[in-house]
């Protein structure tokens, strides 16, 4: 490729390097070409540049941000005119491309992996704890006959590291298809998602760790077994019920109710955020991103496919946009009242801006409040013109009417600009932000980038992307078109996060509510076999079935309500991490714990009725024969 002639926007470039596909870009970048400003424009006002810059071997990152904060003061001061109100900050590039919400996204995620491991290991714990009391009177023999507490340890430690090595080739395996969901998630860098060496070494290790902690407890019960009591012949169902077992119980239905109104929360925020109405359409809605040459020709292009393509039977509406909403990217700019106000003097509103032609907002179908849009005004009128949206119409000019009114902005020429409309709010970034003020130019005025076409239609998507593609091939065929989308998948996109989130901790809690279902199944059937020779005594003289099942079944109901009591206290001393990802949900939502907390219980009795249903058919002569 080196050498080779690339041509972009109708200048041609030879390709003199190629970066290795693994290297990271912020903004997903694929072609660099040398920053170049064009002779004579004084580009001042548009603030577009990202600088990036590493810092010099021992200066801090304050001291550099103050020099920043420097320079930028007196350069602002030279410059009034276009810099009124602008300043200047540096943060650290990984913060930049992670971000604060997601950094703690990720956080609850890694504590929902430790919360779950933490069940798993009680899980597996009290499994061979229940191995090492079955086998109680076996090893009491083996120690009587000279074995040493090595020789009494080393099978429940063998036993447990099997299992672990077992889950975690497993875990491996199951990683791969992790992976490949998570890249499929619109996350930083997700590409570059793998298990390498680092991770790989770091989760074994982990895993081995786990499992030898889980066959230590065992191992130590089982080594202090008393061969005097195997030698008189006492069994198992003599030796008093295991306070250890019930405590791994209820630690796993604590942790596990608390992963629950997690998700509970998380799930119900999720649900929330579908149904918020982003303030334009989202269905039948198809979107083309255009570039054509930077010249005096662009607009022309643009009217001339916008029509032909109105003109097909099955669009209802076509406009054009310079950045969809619910898209990454954001263009603003400060925006001052002229006359009466309800700003101080001198104070403006930081606005996000967009430029549209005459028919965006009723291919948009975004309702117009006052005035008119700029659908069949002049270009020189236009040009002139700004279409306010209502949140910015409010914040400038109160309850007065802002049609006819004029604002100050230090963008293209710094001109006055006259309200023509005003438009319904749209949630710019992200649906469970609040609607962002907007104001809408005129593409007449200047354009910016490639524009965005959205085509409502009343037919099918694939069609018609097909017939847009042919008419800007007829009108230019050296036009690219790119990111052809419905708005529907930009919305599904925009909350891929949200989805993935609310999905994994669903996950982890619902595995996490089996696990500890799984161990209290296992605790409470272990406990019927031991007292089998009880419940045939009680049995033998009167017991009705009802009694046997409350009997056991009051074992599993006691431990449930002790879960449940320290479940719902972690889970309240934890909901503040999660308070900043919810939706119109509370850290507090009576129906998130109401939901888990009925979930853990209906888990419980499933766990303890099995263990009672086999209790209630003990035959009492068996039972009683059998000592």
């Amino acid at each position: 490729m080196i050498g080779q002639p690339l041509t972009l926007d109708g200048t041609s470039y030879a390709i003199v390097g190629v970066m290795p596909a693994e290297v990271f870009f912020p903004g997903d970048l694929e072609i660099a070409i040398p920053l170049a400003g064009e002779p004579g424009a004084d580009r001042r006002y548009e603030h577009e540049l990202v600088v990036y810059g590493r810092l010099r071997r021992g200066v801090t990152f304050d001291q550099a941000e103050a020099e920043i904060k420097s320079i930028a003061a007196v350069l602002y001061g030279g410059y009034s005119d276009t810099d009124r109100g602008w300043s200047a900050v540096i943060a650290p590039l990984a913060r930049e491309i992670v971000g604060p919400a997601l950094r703690t996204e990720l956080f609850v995620l890694l504590g929902a992996v430790g919360l779950l491991l933490l069940i798993a290991c009680a899980n597996l714990s009290n499994l061979l704890l229940v191995r090492a009391s079955s086998r109680a009177q076996e090893l009491a023999i083996r120690t009587a006959l000279g074995a040493g507490r090595w020789r009494v340890i080393r099978p429940f430690v063998t036993e447990s590291l099997t299992i672990t090595v077992a889950g975690g080739f497993l875990g491996v395996l199951l990683s791969h298809w992790a992976i490949t969901l998570l890249r499929s998630v619109t996350l930083p860098r997700a590409a570059e998602i793998s298990v390498d060496a680092r991770v790989l070494a770091a989760a074994c290790g982990i895993t081995l760790l786990v499992g030898c902690l889980a066959g230590i407890g065992p191992a130590l019960t089982a080594s202090q077994a008393r061969p005097q009591e195997a030698l008189k012949g006492r069994t198992p169902s003599s030796r008093p019920r295991s306070r250890l077992r019930d405590t791994m119980v209820v630690a796993q239905l604590a942790l596990s109710l608390s992963l629950l109104i997690g998700a509970a929360m998380l799930i119900r925020s999720f649900w929330r955020l579908t149904q918020v109405h982003p303030g334009f359409a989202t269905e039948h809605v198809l979107t083309i991103a255009m570039r054509p040459a930077r010249d005096k020709n662009a607009v022309s292009f643009y009217e001339r496919v916008t029509v032909r393509i109105a003109a097909l039977p099955q669009v209802a509406g076509v406009g054009l946009i310079s950045n969809l909403p619910l898209t990454d990217g954001d263009t603003s700019n400060n925006v001052f009242p002229v006359g009466p106000t309800v700003l101080a003097p001198g104070q403006s509103i930081q606005s996000s801006w967009r430029l549209v032609d005459g028919g965006y907002f009723d291919a948009m179908q975004i309702p117009l409040l006052r005035g008119r849009t700029f659908a069949g005004l002049p270009p020189d009128q236009a040009t002139n013109s700004v279409v306010l949206s209502a949140s910015l119409a409010r914040m400038l000019f109160g309850d007065q009417d802002a049609v006819g009114r004029e604002i100050e902005q230090l963008r293209v020429g710094g001109d006055r600009l006259t309200v023509i409309g005003v438009v319904g709010d749209v949630r710019s970034a992200r649906l469970g932000e609040p609607p962002a003020p907007v104001f809408y130019w005129s593409m007449h005025r200047f354009l910016y980038g490639p524009m965005r076409m959205v085509v409502r239609t009343t037919g099918a998507i694939d069609p018609l992307a097909a017939a847009i593609r042919r008419i800007a091939k007829e009108v230019d065929s050296n036009v690219p078109l790119f990111r052809i989308k419905t708005m529907g998948e930009y919305r599904t996109e925009s909350l891929s996060r949200e989805r993935l989130l609310a999905g994994l901790l669903g996950g982890f809690s619902l595995t996490a509510l089996g696990l500890a279902a799984l161990g209290l199944y296992g605790v409470i059937a272990f406990t019927v076999q031991q007292r089998r020779r009880e419940i045939g005594i009680r049995i033998a003289v009167g017991a009705q079935a009802g009694d046997i099942l409350r009997l056991v079944l009051g074992q599993g109901f006691r431990l449930a309500a002790l879960g449940t009591v320290l479940g719902l206290a972690g889970a309240l001393a934890a909901a503040r991490l999660l308070s900043a990802m919810l939706y119109e949900i509370g850290p507090t939502d009576f129906s998130s714990y109401l939901i888990a907390t009925a979930v853990l219980a209906l888990a419980a009795v499933g766990a303890s009725l099995l263990p009672a249903q086999r209790a209630v058919r003990v035959d009492p002569i068996i039972a009683l024969r059998a000592e």
